[in-house]
């Protein structure tokens, strides 16, 4: 295994031999630079004998320095010249490949069970909805370190009363912690993104933040409210889909001024609102 490990190509020569494959149409921009490739790595705190999970491998840079790290992989690829590739490329590795769409296969039925990391340099134009799918799976997910966009990074990690603060942040701030851990500019990647990128650091809430079902429903509907009209009051705006009053009532109840705006509020008062609201349809107010 030591010596199959130590003859793996390296990612500069697995994307010169996969160059007459790439598509455009997956998003596909390869990391090369086998140092950075490692801090991701490191980043998601991957350590020999890890299980990982990673999504959209591509020509497999990022794959091959998991299995140097000594990490047993499991990749989701929805292209099949990509999966050959990679099934020729690294041959007798601790290595499954699912060629399947990350966005509609069964996650847990295909993956397995057990804890798993991931790591990925996910394509860009599905990213996010790729992340909320991980994280809403039945996985059992230890950390995620995840590449994107530097714009949509910032609003995964956004604060209130920011302009990067929406919707995204506070349905995320509901399923896992956040932060940015890593930002890396368009030349480190071939062929280069027109916009710089950064590695966002997930963990999963190991109990759920909302844990009734009903509550959870209410919420995500005021936060989606709240932010469809980002420059009206959050009066105007939660009136807009739930009325006038029962938003003026709500908003009321937890004790905040009728003038406030939703990029004001924490998680913590959009969920007290939502709650006032489903008081208020049960008639406990």
């Amino acid at each position: 295994m030591g010596d199959a490990i130590i003859d793996l190509p390296s990612p500069p020569e697995l994307l010169r031999a996969y160059a007459a494959r790439a598509k455009k149409r997956f998003g596909q921009h390869f990391l090369t630079d086998a140092q950075l490739l490692d801090r991701i790595i490191g980043i998601a705190g991957v350590q020999p004998g890890d299980r990982v999970l990673e999504v959209g491998p591509g020509c497999g840079t990022l794959t091959s320095r998991l299995l140097r790290r000594g990490a047993r992989v499991v990749c989701i690829e929805i292209d099949r010249d990509a999966a050959a590739f990679l099934r020729q490329a690294f041959t007798d590795q601790p290595l499954e490949i699912i060629e399947a769409d990350a966005l509609s296969v069964d996650l847990a039925a295909a993956v397995g069970a057990g804890s798993c990391r991931v790591v990925s340099n996910l394509p860009y134009n599905v990213g996010t909805q790729i992340m909320f799918r991980l994280l809403e799976s039945d996985l059992q997910i230890e950390q995620l370190a995840l590449m994107f966009q530097r714009e949509v990074a910032e609003r995964i990690v956004a604060e209130p009363r920011t302009k990067s603060y929406g919707a995204m942040t506070l349905q995320l701030a509901e399923l896992a912690s956040t932060r940015i851990a890593m930002r890396v500019k368009p030349g480190s990647f071939t062929p280069p993104p027109k916009v710089d990128s950064a590695v966002v650091l997930l963990e999963p809430h190991r109990t759920p933040r909302i844990e009734d079902e009903a509550l959870r429903v209410a919420f995500r509907a005021v936060v989606t409210a709240g932010f469809a009209m980002r420059r009206k009051t959050l009066k105007n705006a939660l009136g807009a889909r739930f009325g006038v009053d029962v938003a003026t009532r709500a908003i009321e109840h937890v004790g905040l001024d009728l003038r406030t705006r939703a990029e004001e509020l924490t998680f913590d008062q959009f969920l007290a609102i939502a709650a006032a609201m489903q008081d208020a349809e049960n008639g406990e107010q």
